[in-house]
């Protein structure tokens, strides 16, 4: 599993071994940084407090697994601009990670990346990522990375998650360069349906991730665009977990 895989979906943290590369296919078309469809339903200000737990392969539910902090912050003096900021704990140890985007569209521009092992930075300029990689005390190394298209970083994954246009059958295939291991991903991300809201719930969409390693399904609030719980599994092992979120005020 890569670190980018780690901070976006901790659930799985202990339960795979490595990214998949994948060509996008024909038939779904892509989702790129900038795309005038997307909501901007991430603010300035926005916080959650991310608990996940580890599901066995019987579906039983066990201790938790990992604590993140998910935070949101303007740029001083530009408004068109926004700070994705993560932290989290878990047993592996604490990881933070900080990406810089533009806004309409989520574009990537800086991101600094952090864990016990590594302490890398990258900015991104659409199809071309510039990446300073430092493991442990080992001397800087710099690597340009070049892909066909824009890419989105892979910790902006809850943000694109939340600004989707709902719909059901929505699919699109999303270029995500996975942060630790520094390599491409093409992921597929699917709106499931439309659960309608109850005197004691609200109204929910169900949007799916997937790509051959893990299937992660997340709970949207309507209203708000705030993402209520992330669910996964692994397809090799089919064990899994489940993230809740606590926003605050």
């Amino acid at each position: 599993m890569t670190t980018g895989r780690v901070l976006a979906c901790c659930i799985l943290s202990v339960l795979t071994l490595g990214a998949v590369r994948l060509r996008p296919g024909n038939d779904v078309a892509l989702l790129l940084p900038g795309d005038r469809t997307l909501v901007e339903s991430v603010a300035a200000g926005d916080s959650a407090l991310e608990r996940s737990f580890q599901i066995d392969t019987a579906g039983v539910e066990h201790e938790r697994v990992g604590q993140h902090v998910a935070l949101v912050r303007s740029m001083p003096g530009d408004p068109h601009r926004l700070l994705l900021m993560w932290r989290i704990r878990s047993p592996q140890g604490e990881a933070v990670d900080s990406v810089v985007v533009r806004m309409p569209g989520l574009v990537p521009e800086f991101e600094r990346l952090i864990t016990p092992r590594i302490s890398n930075t990258y900015r991104y300029h659409g199809g071309r990522v510039r990446a300073q990689l430092v493991h442990g005390d080992s001397a800087p190394v710099a690597r340009d990375l070049r892909y066909p298209q824009p890419v989105f970083g892979f910790n902006e994954l809850d943000a694109i998650v939340r600004s989707l246009p709902y719909g059901p059958g929505y699919k699109r295939i999303v270029p995500l360069f996975s942060e630790g291991d520094n390599d491409l991903e093409y992921d597929t991300l699917t709106v499931l349906e439309r659960v309608p809201g109850t005197s004691r719930q609200p109204a929910v969409w169900k949007v799916r991730f997937a790509d051959k390693v893990v299937v992660l399904e997340f709970a949207v609030e309507e209203s708000s665009r705030r993402i209520l719980s992330r669910t996964g599994r692994a397809r090799a092992t089919g064990q899994g977990g489940r993230t809740s979120y606590e926003y605050g005020s």
